[in-house]
């Protein structure tokens, strides 16, 4: 109080914290499994039919059921709703979505290799306006790599012409116990 009278005094600050529209980091949990995470961070409205492409190289396959179906469960594929932290980097807000629901607001297709050719694993919002982490393993198909080789790919965000070209790129160097014996399967 001042003179008798109550003062309130508010402030108002403007905080500026830089986002990438996609960030993509690897680990490997276990030899010859590669785990791969994506943050997608939308950076203005988006247009309906944006989705995320993540083409697979050769030599790293997508764990699939014995129908040959991709496997849509925890570990071997995830998607998590997020949030924006203070320090910008995305956190999980929840569980996994259940991607074997119909109307998951996430669609996860994946196209089957030609031999030797790469895979392209395909993530179809339902609102593209939403923060995603998405995070999936692929098992190192240790008939076509070898240790001290590099393992990369590349997630792009497609169908908005606006966009010039939104990618991540991240990438891995085998090691012998990476390509000493198929992890099996792991899921």
């Amino acid at each position: 109080t001042w003179g008798g009278e109550e003062k309130s005094v508010t402030e108002q600050r403007k905080i500026i914290v830089p986002v990438q529209t996609l960030g993509k980091s690897v680990e490997k949990p276990f030899p010859g499994v590669l785990e791969w995470t994506v943050n997608y961070y939308p950076p203005y409205h988006m247009e309906q039919g944006v989705y995320l492409q993540d083409t697979l190289g050769a030599g790293m396959d997508l764990r699939r059921n014995p129908n040959g179906e991709l496997v849509l469960t925890a570990p071997s594929m995830a998607v998590y709703r997020a949030k924006l932290a203070p320090d910008g980097s995305l956190e999980r807000d929840g569980e996994a979505l259940n991607l074997e629901d119909p109307d998951s607001e996430v669609k996860v297709t994946a196209t089957a290799p030609d031999a030797g050719g790469p895979t392209v694993l395909k993530f179809e919002m339902t609102d593209p306006n939403r923060f995603y982490q998405f995070v999936y393993q692929t098992e190192v198909d240790n008939t076509q790599a070898t240790a001290g080789q590099t393992m990369g790919n590349e997630v792009k965000l497609v169908g908005d012409d606006r966009l010039a070209s939104v990618s991540a790129k991240s990438e891995t160097t085998l090691d012998s116990s990476d390509v000493a014996a198929s992890s099996g399967s792991n899921a």
